[in-house]
């Protein structure tokens, strides 16, 4: 396959185009949506900036991650309040991730190396999976993708002015979640080590260190705490190894539990982990020092701060294991074994070049199919949000409402059932046919008839569910 098709800025456009929309198709067709779980928390503060206001307290540390808050937000605020409406941002982000691996791989290898790294992160069933899930880390990926492809332009054309944008994108990778800020640190390493452009790494330090003040202003401002974000995020995480037995075998934790995950096929990496970090191993005797070492920092950075770090300024706890964590990490493996798969295929060999391709479309094969048997699953609360959804459409076709909720999840169903519903009013108060929430034998939410005497008036949704956090 030819590469000067793809210098046609037309073309090149086009391609473009067509990878967004089938990313798009692709992470609908493995849609999972609500899991009322963390993703109601950020749709609370999603609905709270949509309505102008913002409240930060110390239960919780979703309300830290203003990158994620703010988008939630902004879609609310565009469109209104809705389950779309709720993963509508981590679904484009996350597609718009595959064009912009894509334009990374072109800059450091080739156009055909970084159409293979796009592909393989289309179909990276994590990255499929929760691309339809208000989560972070599909937020984050794009802004670090940002930083990097700033941070390549600065270095190619030797404008230390695009290292002012890399830091600031890196940064509001940070904001929306706090692994963000690891990305950046091999490539100011790397400006300073190998490429000696010193300019470039002070205008990316620079920018970082821009945003750490002003969110350490608007702290100080909203809450009296400057160090909030980190106060919460302690004690919260100390809360949640508190209820739980996570870590309880502390060596399996830090040394065998995420290569255990990356190097065993599973429905979350598919052959996609297996494959990339084999190849990623040759790239480091086929690329050049520069390149692989750049490459090789992005990825071992975070993976240290993921792997090894406490969440606990007092113990040593480490942080919790979840598959969606590492995605950052996989980012620069990708392109590492794009760089390795298109040098096979320039080898000149027929019989190399008949295998890789069959290997590439087996593990794309795979990756999608890991990613479509996923649809639907997220832990959290899923059945629950499952069985709401059957009664919003009772509801829809019975024109009956739900006034009362009981349970100790009550206030969960209820916020979800919020969304789920959308934003069109209630009567404002109801007579007849009034339903409750409630649970099941199996602890499910199902309806049942309100008594009369506890029938009483119902505020507008916007209001009613946006009264607590859940």
């Amino acid at each position: 396959m030819r590469n000067e098709w793809l210098e046609w800025k037309l073309n090149r456009l086009s391609v473009y185009g067509v990878l967004f929309i089938l990313a798009c198709l692709v992470r609908l067709a493995c849609f999972t949506g609500l899991v009322a779980s963390d993703d109601i928390y950020y749709s609370y503060y999603g609905q709270l900036l949509s309505h102008g206001s913002y409240n930060l307290d110390f239960s919780s540390h979703f309300g830290s991650r203003i990158g994620v808050n703010v988008l939630v937000g902004l879609g609310y605020w565009m469109f209104g309040v809705s389950e779309l409406t709720t993963i509508l941002f981590p679904l484009l982000l996350s597609s718009l991730s595959v064009v912009l691996i894509v334009e990374i791989g072109s800059i450091i290898f080739s156009k055909r190396a970084g159409l293979l790294a796009g592909v393989l992160l289309l179909t990276f069933p994590v990255h499929v999976h929760i691309a339809t899930m208000l989560l972070p880390e599909s937020i984050m990926d794009f802004w670090i993708l940002m930083g990097v492809l700033a941070y390549l332009i600065g270095l190619k054309q030797d404008q230390w002015q695009a290292g002012v944008f890399s830091g600031l994108f890196f940064g509001i990778a940070y904001l929306s979640k706090e692994s963000g800020f690891f990305a950046s640190s091999g490539f100011v390493l790397c400006c300073l080590i190998f490429q000696k452009n010193w300019k470039l790494a002070f205008a990316i330090v620079s920018s970082l260190a821009f945003v750490g003040v002003a969110e350490l202003s608007c702290y100080y401002l909203l809450t009296g705490d400057p160090m909030y974000r980190v106060h919460v995020v302690v004690s919260s995480q100390e809360a949640y190894f508190a209820a739980s037995s996570t870590n309880e075998d502390i060596y399996w934790r830090l040394f065998k539990d995420y290569p255990y995950r990356m190097l065993v096929p599973n429905s979350n990496f598919g052959l996609h982990s297996i494959a990339v970090l084999l190849l990623s191993a040759a790239a480091a005797f086929v690329l050049p020092r520069r390149t692989f070492w750049m490459l090789f920092l992005w990825a071992a950075i975070p993976m240290l701060y993921l792997n090894f770090s406490s969440v606990s300024l007092t113990k040593y706890l480490p942080a919790p294991v979840q598959p969606r964590y590492i995605t950052q990490v996989f980012l620069p493996l990708i392109l590492l074994a794009a760089a390795v798969i298109d040098g096979w295929m320039l080898s000149g060999s027929r019989r190399l070049l008949i295998g890789t391709c069959g290997v590439f479309s087996i593990v794309v094969v795979v990756g999608v199919v890991s990613a479509f048997s996923m649809r639907g699953e997220g832990g959290g609360n899923v059945p629950a949000v499952y069985s709401l959804r059957g009664i919003v459409s009772q509801l829809e076709s019975s024109h009956r409402q739900v006034v009362k909720f009981e349970g100790k999840k009550a206030d969960i169903w209820r916020f979800t059932m919020g969304i789920l519903t959308g934003p069109e009013p209630h009567s404002g108060e109801c007579v007849n046919d009034c339903l409750l929430v409630r649970p099941d034998a199996s602890g499910l939410p199902s309806v049942a008839d309100m008594p009369p005497t506890d029938v009483k008036p119902v505020q507008q949704p916007s209001l009613f569910y946006l009264k607590e956090a859940p």
